[in-house]
């Protein structure tokens, strides 16, 4: 049995426009920013379900979409994929349709406005509109959910105590009841089970001789000092409990156990890390799933990666999705982590926004497998930030990725300031992740993409001023002059644009020809822009001093801006990812002048894409 498909009416951020979210089998990684819904979702899975730990939900009226208690709180779950077994203990809730054979749970709460302060009042019933018989105990039974919380305290949770953790899953490993249930004397101890063993823990207390020697004491002070002649009263020391069930002998054993490193196998000294307590916590419910037949099949996640580090992190993801696609397993994730975004398939991502769901799957974008296997090769944890992002900038090189965040600050329009990522495609999987934004039903995410690129296309004195040979057939780029007209040129870089805009995603062409280029055309009549343009080239490139004072002298007698900006670029291009970055620390100590000052002087194409992902009103339709 998996869940197929959860809708949220009336809860929390989710309004009376009901929310619907499709769940893949196996492993769902829900990502998103803060407050986007992510335990909402799980919380009403909870509500709804019930948890494995028996802990008691208690609706507040603070649940109900905003506090408005005339509301009433909807959440429907749809099972699918159910076993001969589990359609038969649940034949009377099942629902038939066109293709499969499925069950709904509806949990419904309102608050009863007669009382002071207000009731709420739950049902669960079945059915796909909720008309069908409530569910009884032993039925809600086959849908709880294990659900491990976030921050939890991992290292209490494996600690011996009563109801830990730990002794109910343990409780489900095999032939605990194998072997001798009693003890008697001349026993082969290892012959006995669980139960016999608690058993011969009784037989040694009771015959237990300095005990026994106190027990004959106190018959001896009894007998003397406080009883009348002629009455006959002994005592005996007993181990309290004995005549408990099989089972609860089991537990009270269990009960006494605890789970830590082994310190003979690892130097490891006192208490293990928050990190490791947490991977050992999910490792024992992982030995439940395995070992018990009748187990929750469904298991909830908040955060694993609290206090893990990145390699761990991978393998634990690993580990999951292995859990997952090896049995009927269905696990829930949720996760910050940039680490766990970039390792799980992208299939299994949803991401959750301002209380609305947008999964990753080929039906739910305009992915490509093309796309998919892309990204999964590329999709590293600096890249994968772009999930949590209210704006993102996907660049084509190290250049822009190094550059615009710093002329973002001296346009007063800080990236970290706006929640905005930028993302290094390197050259060629621009479009790859732009799809990842474009969604097959039109809607929008509400996150402005920004796709920054090159224009490519050579101004006419480039290939004199760089050496390139103008008639080699086997060149890969084109100067201005090779297009019939204005109006052509103006056409092809239309199209180029209208191939990525779509819904949030917005392209942003160079105005000219390439990053450097551009920059210089802008920015050679501000003296401090042009003086720090100098001064990164003269950084990145390494020559020497008289060198630069000549490179200016031609970039001063050139015959006009296409071919100082051209010549410019002749001596950067080798050293675009070093001048990059001396650019932004020479443009960093320009930050405190009137950023208005500078607008007119960076390319518009970089303005506009900034502005656009800050929030700005840019329409690049």
């Amino acid at each position: 049995m998996q869940i197929k498909k959860i809708k949220i009416k009336n809860f929390r951020q989710f309004g009376p426009d009901e929310s619907s979210l499709n769940l893949r089998h196996g492993l769902t990684v829900l990502v998103g920013e803060n407050d986007a819904g992510k335990s909402t979702i799980v919380d009403a899975l909870r509500y709804a379900m019930g948890t494995t730990d028996m802990r008691w939900n208690r609706v507040l009226p603070s649940d109900v979409f905003e506090k408005d208690l005339s509301k009433e709180i909807h959440i429907q779950i749809c099972f699918d994929s159910l076993t001969e077994d589990e359609s038969s203990l649940l034949l009377e809730y099942l629902t038939y349709e066109k293709d499969e054979t499925v069950v709904y749970l509806n949990w419904t709460c309102h608050f009863n406005l007669k009382f002071t302060p207000a009731r709420p009042i739950v049902e669960v019933t079945s059915g796909r509109i909720g008309d069908g018989p409530a569910f009884v105990a032993e039925a809600r039974e086959l849908f709880r959910v294990t659900y491990l919380k976030p921050l939890r305290d991992a290292y209490m949770d494996m600690q011996a105590g009563r109801g830990s953790r730990l002794s109910q899953v343990v409780k489900q490993v095999p032939n605990l009841d194998q072997g001798d249930s009693e003890y008697s004397t001349g026993n082969d101890v290892s012959n006995l089970s669980l139960t016999g063993i608690f058993d011969l823990t009784n037989y040694l207390l009771e015959n237990f001789q300095p005990l026994v020697s106190a027990n004959t004491q106190m018959n001896d002070i009894l007998t003397r000092t406080m009883l009348l002649n002629g009455e006959n009263i002994q005592t005996k020391l007993e181990v309290a409990d004995t005549s408990v069930s099989e089972s609860q002998k089991i537990i009270s054993l269990l009960e006494k156990i605890g789970l830590n490193v082994d310190h003979a196998q690892k130097d490891v000294y006192g208490i293990p890390g928050l990190g490791t307590s947490n991977i050992m916590s999910m490792a024992c419910e992982l030995l439940l799933q395995k070992q018990e037949r009748n187990a929750s099949q469904f298991t909830i996640i908040e955060e694993p990666e609290a206090h893990i580090h990145p390699q761990r992190q991978m393998k634990l993801i690993r580990s999951l999705e292995s859990s997952a696609n090896s049995s009927a397993h269905q696990i829930i994730v949720t996760s910050h982590s940039p680490m766990l975004a970039s390792v799980v398939h992208l299939e299994d991502l949803v991401i959750v926004k301002s209380g609305k769901f947008y999964p990753m799957d080929a039906s739910s974008t305009k992915l490509s497998p093309d796309d998919y296997g892309y990204l999964e090769r590329f999709l590293d944890v600096t890249k994968s930030n772009l999930f949590f992002a209210n704006g993102v900038l996907i660049v084509e090189g190290s250049g822009e990725e190094l550059l615009l965040p710093t002329i973002a600050r001296l346009l007063g329009l800080s990236f970290s300031d706006y929640g905005v990522s930028i993302v290094n495609v390197m050259s060629r999987g621009l479009i790859h992740f732009a799809n990842i934004f474009k969604r097959c039903d039109g809607t929008r995410m509400g996150v402005p993409i920004a796709c920054v690129t090159d224009r490519d296309i050579e101004p006419n004195v480039a290939p004199n001023i760089l050496g390139q040979d103008l008639s080699s057939d086997s060149r890969q780029w084109h100067i201005e002059s090779e297009f019939e007209s204005d109006i052509s040129l103006q056409e092809i870089l239309r199209r180029r644009v209208e191939s990525i805009n779509e819904n949030d995603v917005r392209a942003f062409v160079a105005n000219n020809w390439t990053l450097e280029y551009d920059l210089v055309l802008s920015g050679w009549n501000n003296e401090k822009f042009k003086r720090a343009l100098i001064q990164a080239l003269y950084m990145a490139s390494g020559v020497k001093l008289n060198t630069l004072n000549q490179w200016e002298k031609e970039f001063d007698e050139s015959e006009n801006s296409e071919y100082r900006a051209t010549l410019f670029y002749k001596h950067v291009k080798k050293h675009k990812a070093e001048f990059a970055n001396y650019l932004a620390d020479e443009l960093t100590k320009l930050i405190d002048d009137d950023a208005q000052s500078y607008q007119d002087f960076v390319p518009t194409y970089l303005v506009e894409a900034i502005k656009y992902v800050t929030g700005g009103a840019i329409d690049a339709e």
